[in-house]
């Protein structure tokens, strides 16, 4: 049997620990966090034969690439996953019910127990390996020692010594109707949650749900552990909350310190004389740190560390890899526990102080590099560190075989040789690192030479227009549709309105990462990507299709660790699924809704401020907003939108009904200094917008399919070049940017655009990049710069060795149908 671990992610800004166990015929992978789908791509790696996921934790640093993940498996026809977590897996899950539908994919997921068993049984086994649980509870200083079961969970009630006894089930027949009122199809009303539901009926009602969203799963009840006795751990206290529940819960939200994540041992069939062993440890606090060796002072999980012969005959723990939050790794009980393993073992250590922060996606960053060599202010080079804080060899008393987790770093199982590490296709980062020049081609360098003569004769002549607004940044961070490329993140705008405030619109997933290689991560920096965080005032969500919005949990959450806290609200505006959507991933991790400061995440619904309508809401149809939580009351968006606008100086901020496969809003925003947005969401031609946005300063407009596509643009609800700039000259908008390029272009996308020859550059057109960093007033500049890009990203292909079918193939281009 040839088996081996293989690093996909490391820690970086752009990602979290991947972690992938492979055989000959099947893939396991621990943990999915953002990126994760984008980071295959890249890596020229495959997911084919995938049979596992396994999460350490459910909250954002873990999860939040699972579902783009899910969707890419079912469009690839992998036909089964099992999906094993900690407590709150099925809440995570099902809480993606709104976005996620594929009717070819089976799934079994298990959620494991938060309580500590003598005799554990694996959470998953196959003719591969078994997997087995550590729960991993943090210890406050209050705590007493014994045991309480998860809260309202179907999990037993343990106190230390004592038999196990069985709670009253809260499954009563009136919950039972309630249940099924919610889940008839002949009801007419989306699977919303039913709020009475508790403990075994929550837990029910999410395995249906699921169920639903992969028809052909069944989703088994929790097991009940069967062992009579369980040693004591430290639990977290929790606080009860008196807020409205949008959801059926048996979890609650949690900060990093009360966080209850499970750790997992590996054991494949015994291979010749010795079965092989890989441990994968997450421990996110040194509070965590007491019921790590406690576990492993149980007589199942100290043969693992044992030292006798006959135990590491048996149990061989090759590699130990730990997922270390703050401090973990300096801590003296931690470097005591490590070398508890045997001196043969390596550790492979993912620390954000040891680690450095090197560029994830390298073929988008060599174009960019390329790219600041025209113009370094639209075009400026990602931020990143090939140097750790601190030096991993200065720790004292760490094990001898101890390296960090890096990207392409392997491990063969059947062997005792340390981890090597698989070169990369990475260019970026030997150029930038390079003391010489880089160095284009002569016919690159000679239309780079042209675009800039071209600029500064256009300055020289005198007649430069100055629009209002012209200093407001517009800053893509992800231009491509439905799934991202190696070019090409999925769909952000970051609009920056000087001495005001930023607007965010849409956050696809990996938009965090985007934000930080635009800006930074060192807090020691002017205008770092912390500022630019706190300086968010409104993130704007157009429609629920998840490549608008699974980046969103993550921004909501790196806002709770601004220190100090924000001190003004951030304005969600969006329709109610996908409020509804983030008030239910909040009852895992606290993502700063209802925050008692009024500092936190403040709900205004789409519907309310309709730009013909504003303060009604429609009764029927697909424009109804679905439901009638307190958040959802019309007087409260009203109020909450003109706080919005005070606080941005906006005249008004509007929305409008855009057609598009579901229910869909574009936006419209008007300055009190007389310039105005207009954005389009994903759309075919609209004239609601183009009335709505009349005299735009700009309009930031999709445009997904080339002009010769305009069949397919209009089965999927979208536009082709030429309509959206047709939408642009009707509106009279004074610029328009091009956004939302399919995957079918993964590079630079096909456009007619080119400079005119007359002179007249109204409207001004251009095409968007990630993280270009264009200001109004220079955007005329795209317009000289067009056929030098497009030689630009010929050459950086040629480097990089993609070929255009091979770029399609990977991204599977036809996805976007189903996903988007």
């Amino acid at each position: 049997m040839i088996w081996s671990t293989s690093v996909l992610t490391p820690l970086s800004s752009d990602t979290e620990p991947t972690i992938i166990v492979t055989f000959d015929r099947a893939k396991y992978i621990f943990n999915i966090g953002e990126n994760t789908n984008r980071a295959f791509l890249q890596s020229d790696s495959n997911w084919k034969r995938t049979k596992g996921l396994f999460f350490t934790d459910i909250g954002t640093k873990r999860c939040t690439g699972l579902p783009g993940l899910l969707m890419t498996f079912a469009d690839a026809t992998i036909p089964r996953l099992h999906i094993v977590g900690p407590p709150g897996l099925l809440h995570l899950m099902s809480s993606m019910r709104m976005y996620i539908y594929r009717d070819s994919l089976n799934i079994s997921p298990v959620e494991s127990s938060c309580t500590p068993s003598r005799s554990p049984e694996p959470l998953f086994k196959d003719e591969n390996i078994t997997v087995y649980g550590i729960p991993i509870l943090p210890l406050f200083e209050s705590q007493e020692t014994t045991v309480h079961s998860h809260p309202e969970s179907s999990v037993d009630t343990i106190e230390a010594g004592q038999k196990r006894k069985r709670e009253t089930s809260p499954y009563l027949p009136g919950k039972r109707q309630a249940l099924d009122s919610a889940l008839s199809p002949s009801s007419g009303q989306s699977p919303d949650p039913p709020a009475l539901l508790r403990g075994e009926a929550a837990d029910d009602w999410r395995r249906r749900m699921i169920e639903l969203m992969f028809p052909g799963t069944i989703v088994k009840p929790k097991k009940v552990l069967r062992d009579r006795d369980s040693p004591p751990t430290p639990r977290p206290r929790k606080k009860d909350r008196n807020s409205q529940m949008d959801a059926p819960r048996s979890v609650s939200p949690k900060s990093a310190e009360a966080s209850e994540n499970v750790s997992f041992i590996l054991e494949p069939p015994m291979i010749t004389t010795h079965r092989i062993v890989i441990v994968i440890l997450d421990i996110p606090t040194v509070k965590h740190i007491p019921a790590l060796t406690a576990a492993f002072e149980d007589p199942f999980y100290a043969r693992f560390r044992s030292h006798r012969p006959e135990d590491f005959k048996d149990n061989a723990v090759r590699s130990v890899f730990h997922l270390l939050g703050k401090d973990v790794l300096e801590d003296p009980r931690y470097i005591e526990f490590m070398n508890g393993f045997s001196s043969n073992t390596h550790h492979i250590i993912s620390s954000r102080e040891h680690s450095p922060d090197p560029v994830t996606f390298t073929s988008s960053a060599l174009s960019q590099l390329r790219m600041n060599q025209l113009d370094p202010e639209i075009f400026p080079i990602p931020h990143y560190s090939l140097t750790s804080k601190r030096d991993l060899k200065l720790i004292p008393n760490i094990p001898q075989n101890s390296s960090i987790l890096t990207a392409g770093l392997e491990v063969n199982m059947r062997t005792s040789n340390p981890p090597t590490i698989r070169e990369l296709n990475d260019s970026f980062h030997k150029l930038v690192t390079s003391d010489k020049p880089i160095v284009l081609s002569q016919e690159t360098s000679k239309l780079f030479s042209q675009a800039k003569r071209n600029v500064q004769e256009h300055i020289a002549r005198g007649k430069l227009h100055v629009p209002t607004g012209s200093d407001v940044k517009v800053i893509p961070l992800g231009t491509g549709s439905a799934i991202p490329t190696k070019y090409r993140n999925v769909s952000s705008t970051l609009i920056q309105i000087p001495n005001w405030g930023n607007i965010l619109l849409d956050a696809g997933e990996g938009t965090w990462g985007q934000l930080v290689r635009q800006f930074g991560i060192d807090d020691g920096t002017e205008n770092n990507v912390w500022d630019v965080l706190r300086d968010i005032k409104c993130i704007y969500v157009s429609h629920i299709h998840g490549d608008h919005h699974m980046g969103l949990a993550q921004l909501l959450a790196k806002r709770r660790e601004l220190n100090p806290p924000p001190s003004s609200p951030l304005y969600l505006v969006t329709i109610r699924s996908v409020h509804l959507y983030v008030r239910e991933l909040s009852e895992i991790q606290n993502l700063g809704l209802d925050d008692p400061s009024g500092n936190g995440v403040i709900p205004i619904l789409s519907e309310s401020i309709h730009w013909k309508n504003a303060g009604v809401y429609q009764t029927h149809g697909m424009w109804q907003i679905g439901g009638s939580e307190p958040w959802t009351d019309v007087n409260l968006s009203l109020k909450n939108a003109a706080a919005l606008c005070k606080v941005l100086g906006l005249e008004r901020f509007n929305t409008v009904d855009v057609r598009h496969r579901t229910r869909c809003y574009g936006a419209v925003f008007k300055h009190t200094d007389g310039w105005s947005v207009v954005f389009s969401a994903d759309t075919e031609p609209s004239s609601s917008l183009t009335y709505a946005g009349k005299e735009a300063t700009l309009l930031v407009h999709e445009a997904t399919m080339a002009d010769d596509q305009e069949h397919l643009a209009a089965q999927k609800a979208h536009s082709t070049f030429g309509q959206a700039l047709d939408i642009g000259r009707r509106m009279r908008a004074e610029h328009i940017l091009l956004t939302h390029f399919s995957a079918r272009y993964p590079r630079m996308p096909p456009s007619a655009l080119r400079r005119p020859q007359n002179g007249d550059f109204r409207p001004i057109v251009a095409l968007a990049f990630d993280h270009a960093n264009f200001k109004i007033g220079d955007m005329w500049k795209t317009s000289y710069y067009l056929k030098a890009l497009e030689q630009s990203f010929r050459e950086t292909v040629a480097e990089e060795g993609d070929e255009e079918e091979e770029v399609e193939a990977n991204v599977m281009a036809g996805m976007d149908i189903a996903v988007d």
